[in-house]
């Protein structure tokens, strides 16, 4: 079975001004990228997919989409439950991929080990898969849902991820404590304390780890 990787960044980042937050910088490139990168370093993934909204144009022009495909959410406004059900369906539409993992474009810090060690177990679960990534017993992001799921997330409203579902299943936790983390920046002094941790070296972003922005 394969997996497909999507992340998610449809949403106008109202809290964080001024934006449009997936181009901010950190580490010297747009927030989106560090997202994109750890999806790009996990080979294991079929398909990597983008859900883009708010800002489409500029980020289209501005980040690094190399590898990845572009899904238009005309409707992303009406919150994350809208750009979730459009990489939903085409992940759908490719009868190969019998599940989809979940990366929100302002978790900068996600390892690209993250996400394979979480695609590693939803190929053994397959269409079934129903997972979190865990930091030391914490469920957090990325997330994976099977295709058995799929039809769920059409009930899911509003500003809301797969979260409710995945516990409706009783997901079950990947341990990746150690390998990056998922906080997520919603506003421009959430990356500010990043970018100062990382300048004084309490924290390592991936693109940092790999020698330095591209």
């Amino acid at each position: 079975m394969s997996v497909c990787g999507a992340v998610l960044a449809a949403g106008a980042g109202s809290r964080f001004e001024p934006g449009p937050k997936q181009l901010a910088r950190l580490d010297g490139r747009p927030l989106i990228d560090h997202s994109l990168d750890a999806l790009r370093g996990a080979p294991s993934l079929s398909r990597r997919l983008v859900v883009l909204g708010s800002g489409a144009e500029e980020i289209e022009a501005r980040a690094d989409l190399e590898g990845f495909e572009l899904a238009r959410c005309g409707s992303w406004s009406a919150g994350l439950s809208e750009s979730l059900r459009v990489a939903v369906r085409v992940a759908e539409q490719d009868s190969s991929c019998e599940a989809l993992l979940i990366l929100l474009a302002d978790q900068p810090l996600v390892s690209a080990r993250a996400v394979e060690r979480l695609a590693a177990r939803a190929r053994e679960l397959g269409p079934q898969a129903a997972l979190r990534a865990g930091y030391h017993g914490r469920a957090g992001h990325p997330s994976v849902i099977g295709r058995a799921l799929f039809a769920a997330v059409g009930r899911i409203e509003g500003d809301r991820g797969a979260g409710g579902i995945l516990e409706e299943a009783g997901a079950a936790l990947v341990d990746v404590s150690g390998l990056g983390s998922d906080i997520d920046v919603d506003t421009r002094a959430d990356l500010e304390a990043i970018d100062r941790e990382a300048a004084d070296g309490e924290i390592q972003t991936p693109a940092a780890s790999r020698g330095g922005a591209r």
